[in-house]
């Protein structure tokens, strides 16, 4: 078993500790239940391990000698939060995290109050029950289930692509060079925290300004970007036709499949920026020296759209495209699907507002025009 890690200082431990209090209640305001056991198993990890010269000073000697049984827990622990469901934070998994962190602080206080001398050696007693052929590569035990922990952890990101999930594989591999060089142990912990907080923070930010479904910028980030509008821009606004015959006749499900491949194909445009707007509404904003080809871009936009006819999943279809690219027979047949577009160029002392509803009567224009057509109103700025 590596060595015991040194103690931070009082100072920029209690700093540490403000920073995995603030990541708790950051990952349990916003829902993040996995996100906050890390937290906790931080603080664990920080309180039972790190804590050695606040322990001594506070005259608690016995929790000063927390340190070898903490280390040899640490792995398990990654372990046991690797595999761990997602659960809501006000469940049973959460009070069955919280009691066994605290009887993993609490019972070996109370075991080395009442007995002198070095903490048992936990795992080498439970590598002597292993085969004796498997235990030369279960040697030493600790780094083997921190990789096994940090594999886990990785392949829950690649499946979920949520941002928490990346946040505890960073942990896991900085907790796995903390056991293998665990002069490092405070900068891995600390490293640790800081990227699942961050983690939180990006998280957090596109939960505000990104639309779930299409993954484009939603109406509040349009808010935000009509507010730094240079001189010279343009808006369209884009409405997928018959777009509630789509939702009769396949099913909402198969609407939403048609408004992520819609922002998808919207996202792929260039010369402007996407945004769901609401509905099967949606905005383009030109800014600057690409006002002056909106039209050109918004007929590209509309071709792009109507060709080639979108090919719906079907309902046994797996949502990750596979390796093997090919037709599958579990495809519906490809959708047609059009969509409306109308341009607004701002007047003289317009406000955004005021060109989002030219772009709407535009758009009105190009509905009972017939569909699947692009009006423009006013003129590029020169």
């Amino acid at each position: 078993m590596p060595a015991v890690p040194g103690f931070l200082p009082v100072q920029p431990l209690l700093v540490l500790l403000a920073v995995l209090g603030v990541g708790i209640g950051y990952a349990a305001w916003f829902g993040r239940t996995r996100a906050a056991w890390g937290f906790a198993w931080l603080l664990w990890l920080t309180a039972g391990t790190l804590a050695g010269t606040l322990w001594i000073e506070l005259g608690f000697e016995p929790a000063a000698r927390l340190g070898p049984i903490i280390w040899q827990l640490l792995p398990w622990n990654l372990l046991l939060l690797a595999v761990l469901p997602d659960r809501p934070l006000r469940s049973s998994s959460t009070v069955a995290v919280l009691v066994l962190l605290a009887i993993q602080l609490l019972a070996p206080i109370f075991y080395l109050q009442r007995v002198d001398g070095p903490p048992p050696l936990l795992n080498e007693q439970l590598l002597a029950l292993v085969p004796v052929a498997a235990r030369d590569w279960l040697t030493p035990i600790e780094p083997v289930l921190a990789v096994i922990a940090a594999v886990i952890a990785f392949a829950r990101w690649q499946r979920s692509e949520e941002l928490t999930e990346f946040g505890l594989f960073v942990m896991a591999t900085m907790l796995l060079v903390a056991i293998m060089l665990p002069g490092y142990s405070a900068v891995a912990v600390t490293a640790s925290a800081l990227v699942l907080l961050g983690a939180l923070v990006v998280n957090a930010h596109r939960m505000a300004f990104m639309d779930a479904l299409t993954g484009l910028p939603n109406r509040r980030a349009l808010e935000g970007a009509l507010g730094a509008l240079p001189a010279r821009y343009a808006i369209a606004m884009v409405d997928i036709d018959h777009f509630k015959s789509i939702n009769d006749r396949f099913g909402h499900d198969v609407g939403d499949q048609v408004l992520r491949m819609t922002g998808a194909r919207l996202r792929a445009v260039r010369g402007c920026r996407a945004f769901r707007y609401g509905g099967e509404e949606f905005c383009l904003l030109f800014r600057g020296r690409h006002a002056a080809g909106a039209r050109a871009v918004c007929e590209e936009a509309r071709q792009t759209i109507a060709d080639p006819p979108m090919v719906i999943r079907g309902p046994q279809r797996p949502k990750r495209r596979p390796l093997k690219r090919g037709q599958s027979k579990d495809n519906h047949a490809g959708i047609k699907v059009t969509a409306s577009l109308g341009i607004a160029f701002p007047r003289t002392g317009d406000r955004p507002s005021q060109t989002i509803e030219a772009a709407d009567r535009a758009l009105y224009r190009s509905k009972k025009g017939g569909r699947n057509k692009v009006t423009a109103v006013g003129k590029p700025a020169s």
